[in-house]
């Protein structure tokens, strides 16, 4: 049988084991910030796009003008759980608002969206961008953050 030894017997030990649990911390820390990983914005975007080249093929062939709104609004649903389940709201910021409005009505309306080309695509990768610059920092997250803390004390008042 293995004896165990305390750490507090090794102070040098303990402490360098705490500054490389610090340093991987630091090191985890501005990707575990990220709601929407790489990989996940990846798949976001493939999928819009997917429900896009779907949309333009039923339309070529004359069948989209019915179908489209249906897959629009299936599409608008889905992506509004997708967004939930990562703990991104749109109602607490304007410009997730509208962008997630404007895409919506777009594709929903029929005939619309196979003029403007691929909206889904388009709308899904500025909801990215603005989610991870937000969750970055910078000048813009910062912005977002002032503006999503002004919103939530204007709701409680």
């Amino acid at each position: 049988m293995a004896e165990v030894i305390p750490i507090d017997k090794y102070p040098k030990y303990s402490q360098a084991r705490q500054k490389d649990l610090q340093n991987t911390r630091v090191e985890e820390d501005p990707e575990k910030k990220q709601r929407i990983k790489i990989w996940m914005a990846g798949i976001l975007v493939i999928t819009a796009f997917s429900i896009d080249l779907l949309e333009f093929l039923l339309e070529w062939l004359g069948i989209g003008l019915v179908l489209s709104p249906i897959i629009s609004i299936g599409a608008a649903f889905l992506f509004w759980l997708w967004f939930k389940l990562l703990d991104i709201s749109f109602m607490t910021s304007p410009k997730k608002f509208a962008t997630q409005s404007v895409t919506s009505l777009l594709e929903i309306i029929p005939g619309l969206d196979s003029i403007g080309g691929f909206v889904w695509t388009l709308g899904i990768l500025a909801m990215v961008i603005i989610v991870r610059a937000e969750d970055r920092g910078g000048i813009i997250g910062k912005t977002a953050s002032l503006a999503q803390g002004n919103l939530n004390k204007a709701a409680k008042i």
